[in-house]
């Protein structure tokens, strides 16, 4: 199952992937119908992945049109007969800017969110004390949804010395 994090880059590559068969231009997109299911098949994947993310992320983000995304996709899934593509093509060039830099700063404020470093867990590295041997602390920063990360000391063994190494455990 994607997490917030993942759907988000979805998003981000959907966006990129439009936005660079858009550089074609209006003309093209009009005339080429392969460009116009391009285009409408990223605004699905846009949309699916948008009503995928949680309602916190949502509401600490309201700011972006979450529930206008979403309807897009069901209106482009479902009514597909009658898809302007007028409004596609403005959607491509007026709302794709603003949802791209969108997404990518949710992105850099969530690698910066504690609560959201390594799927609720953060490794940090306290200095060491004279009597204390400088060894890294795992911390858990929220509800578990992902195996429990486990460190790994061992040079010999998997990952390097003070790398996650992932255990699945019940």
């Amino acid at each position: 199952m994607r997490d917030d994090a993942g759907r988000l880059l979805d998003i981000l590559e959907a966006v990129e992937k439009i936005q660079q068969r858009a550089k074609a231009g209006r003309e093209a997109y009009l005339e080429e119908e392969l460009l116009q299911v391009w285009m409408v098949h990223h605004l699905q994947i846009i949309g699916e992945a948008a009503g995928g993310l949680s309602q916190d992320l949502r509401h600490r983000h309201a700011g972006v049109p979450w529930p206008d995304i979403i309807a897009m996709r069901n209106v482009l899934v479902h009514q597909y007969f009658g898809i302007d593509l007028e409004q596609v093509w403005d959607t491509v060039v007026t709302d794709l800017p603003r949802l791209k830099r969108d997404i990518a700063s949710i992105l850099a404020q969530l690698q910066e969110d504690e609560y959201y470093v390594e799927h609720y867990w953060r490794l940090s590295w306290p200095e060491p004390h004279h009597h204390h041997p400088r060894a890294p602390v795992l911390t858990q920063l929220g509800p578990r949804t992902a195996p429990s990360p486990q460190v790994n000391d061992d040079p010999g063994v998997g990952a390097g010395v003070g790398q996650l190494a992932w255990e699945a455990r019940p």
